[in-house]
């Protein structure tokens, strides 16, 4: 860790950078809070702590982090420069580092940095495999049609050259979309890469790309990634040297509030039939026409038992996840509170593997294997020892303190195709806390929501187990008192009441006649979503107001019309409540149907809650109003995104002011004039 920098000099470069900002930009105004993040940034670094910052939308949080880390890279010499991961949650944060902010910074300040946006391997094209298809295999056994055959003529004419040899191997830069089972049997993995064996080491597009990283100062990467990385390292005694990503030195969270879910997900495990199916068809394409078939030409009646075998493994796979769709019912998701005897099947699976391992080894000992085909063989073989080891890990729940479920996607017909079995730790602080926040010195954590009252980051701090942090809440840079109103109805209801969705329906109606359209309106179940979409329709089309639902079309498509249509409607859930940036008179109304309260349906919600009863803690209290408080904070920071917006948040739920919790929502939000009238919303839309 490079942490033995001047402070004084930091100052004075951080002095020199906002002086050649604001001569680049006639408009330039100083913001107080973004130097404030960057002063607690620097003293996190000088200190040796962590530093947990909420900054508001508009404080230019992207643009302090950056700036903190350059007034100290610059104190460095090449040889010793260091290096910053920054991770975020969501693509258009990472476009717009890679594509605006840094870019920007690096012609204004005139420095020699560099910033890299990262991908996982799954993004570029594997030479082997491509080889394999088109100089060995001539497409004999590897594609699964016709029409599979037909997309792969067609993808060969954009990335091929006139030789035949490839020459676009990221994915982002082909022109055309490809389909999941297409580019799976083209692309790089981690499981049968060859590395440095490889007789394509040369030209990887794959680790050609990693070359560059570790030549970058500043590394754009996604929490998915982020996370993959850090369970290699757990997995692997941090000494391993094929890394996902190259070392570094600092380490920003930006949408820092995501991190629990994150690395939860990637800490766990996840056996569906898609993993089986994709393992039996690679060892099944390997011995019979692929990497090792030359030496199994002679052995009609090995191949003949290989054929059998992953035959059997089909159908009992199948029967596996059949078995985990019928214990699912009705839901997508249902809890493992004990070992299921209906899970036997894995015995019989593990059975077959087993067979398959030793015909791999028996054919490795026995013939003359390169180097490069050992390790192939090899790979094969651990990964059937991987999956298995995983499935029995989940069925006979061997894992303390973890949390077992399966899921089964709602679907019409084969429903188990998508079925899986899973699990992850209930609680992921003390993963975080040994393997990642005391194993470096500083890191920074930082989103609009991070907190539930000012400087107060104890929930998320104990949620990730962060010991040893600075915490800060920065002023929002907007006069709410002038420009927001929050809206609640004088008979606004309960939503355990009989007649709420009556009441939503009118209400919304209500608001929508005073606002003229311009309305997000945000949701907190599909189904509600729904059933007021079909009830309200006729509503939209008599005032010809454009109405928009989520899921109707893609998330892109259907928030660029939301945005040149001035007056329409969009009803959305989930997703939808952050992340949506829309300034100006597009969205001039936020409707909050019902506080956001997680539903302990998800098995891992229960299983935190149930941890916390077992602590003796109210899960309510110490949970589940946290988290709905940040969820609020994120549904209304829709609202106001630059100084001229104005607009009104409408909560259509009473418990805001009839429950005593209610007084934290408020106090989590900026200083905001509430009514009770309707006719407040017309009053602050024609300031």
């Amino acid at each position: 860790m490079k942490n033995t920098f001047k402070i004084e000099e930091s100052y004075n470069n951080l002095k020199k950078y906002f002086q050649k900002i604001a001569e680049n930009f006639e408009t330039y105004q100083e913001r107080k809070s973004q130097k404030v993040m960057i002063m607690n940034i620097l003293k996190a670094y000088e200190e040796g702590k962590h530093v947990i910052v909420e900054a508001p939308t508009g404080t230019g949080k992207s643009m302090a982090y950056i700036l903190a880390f350059l007034s100290l890279w610059e104190q460095f010499s090449i040889d010793e420069k260091p290096k910053l991961v920054v991770s975020t949650k969501t693509i258009p944060l990472q476009e717009q580092l890679i594509n605006k902010d840094i870019p920007m910074l690096q012609n204004i300040l005139g420095i020699n940095f560099s910033a890299t946006l990262i991908k996982g391997r799954g993004n570029y094209i594997c030479n082997r495999k491509m080889d394999e298809i088109l100089n060995k295999r001539k497409d004999e056994g590897w594609f699964d049609s016709k029409e599979e055959v037909q997309e792969f003529n067609e993808l060969k004419k954009l990335i091929l050259d006139e030789k035949g040899e490839v020459i676009i191997g990221d994915k982002s830069e082909i022109r055309t979309s490809i389909s999941n089972p297409l580019w799976e049997k083209i692309c790089s993995e981690f499981d049968n890469c060859l590395k440095k064996k490889c007789p394509h080491y040369s030209e990887c597009f794959f680790y050609k790309a990693r070359e560059k990283q570790k030549a970058s100062d500043i590394l754009v990467v996604n929490h998915s990634l982020f996370f993959s990385d850090l369970k290699v390292r757990m997995e692997t005694g941090f000494e391993i040297e094929d890394l996902v990503l190259p070392e570094f030195d600092y380490v920003v969270f930006d949408e820092a509030h995501h991190i629990e879910d994150v690395a939860s997900d990637f800490m766990g495990l996840k056996v569906s039939r898609f993993r089986y199916k994709r393992l039996v068809n690679q060892i099944k394409k390997a011995i019979l026409f692929g990497e090792f078939a030359n030496y199994y030409s002679d052995e009609e009646d090995t191949k003949l038992e290989v054929k059998n075998l992953c035959s059997t493994l089909d159908f009992m796979t199948d029967d596996l996840f059949q078995k985990v769709t019928e214990l699912a019912g009705d839901n997508t998701t249902k809890r493992l509170l004990e070992k299921n005897k209906k899970f036997t099947t894995i015995n019989s699976i593990e059975n077959s593997f087993e067979r398959l391992s030793r015909i791999i080894k028996n054919n490795m000992n026995k013939n003359d294997y390169t180097e490069a085909e050992e390790m192939l063989a090899s790979s094969l073989v651990d990964r059937i020892d991987k999956l298995v080891k995983e499935t029995k890990n989940i069925v006979n729940q061997e894992m303390k303190d973890y949390a077992y479920w399966i899921e089964c996607p709602v679907s019409k017909t084969n429903r188990h195709y998508f079925a899986s079995l899973n699990c992850c730790p209930i609680s992921i602080a003390e993963v975080l806390r040994d393997n990642l926040f005391k194993r470096m010195n500083s890191i920074v954590l930082t989103s609009a929501t991070m907190s539930t009252t000012p400087d107060d980051m104890s929930y998320i701090a104990s949620r990730i187990g962060i010991d040893n942090y600075i915490a800060k809440t920065l002023p929002s840079p907007f006069n709410y008192k002038e420009q927001s109103r929050i809206y609640i109805p004088e008979k606004a209801l309960n939503p355990k009441e009989r007649a709420y969705e009556e009441y939503l329906e009118k209400e919304i109606e209500t608001i929508i006649e005073h606002t003229n359209g311009c309305a997000l309106v945000l949701f907190t179940s599909y189904r509600l979503m729904n059933l007021l979409s079909d009830k309200m329709k006729p509503f939209f089309d008599k005032r010809n107001i454009t109405f928009l639902k989520q899921g109707d079309l893609p998330r892109s498509m259907l928030l660029q019309m939301f945005k040149e249509d001035t007056t329409s409607v969009l009803f959305a859930t989930a997703s939808y409540w952050e992340g949506i940036d829309i300034p100006g008179e597009a969205l001039s109304c936020v409707i909050i149907t019902k506080l956001p309260f997680e539903v302990p349906d998800r098995p891992i919600i229960e299983a935190r809650m149930e941890k916390l009863e077992k602590q003796g803690k109210n899960p309510f209290v110490h949970y589940q109003v946290p988290m709905a408080i940040m969820k609020f904070k994120q549904g209304f920071g829709r609202l106001i995104r630059t100084n001229t917006d104005k607009g009104v948040v409408a909560v259509l739920d009473n418990r805001l002011l009839t429950m005593n919790y209610g007084k934290q929502f408020f106090k989590s939000l900026p200083t905001v004039p509430l009514t009770r009238e309707v006719q407040e919303i017309k009053n602050i839309l024609s300031k």
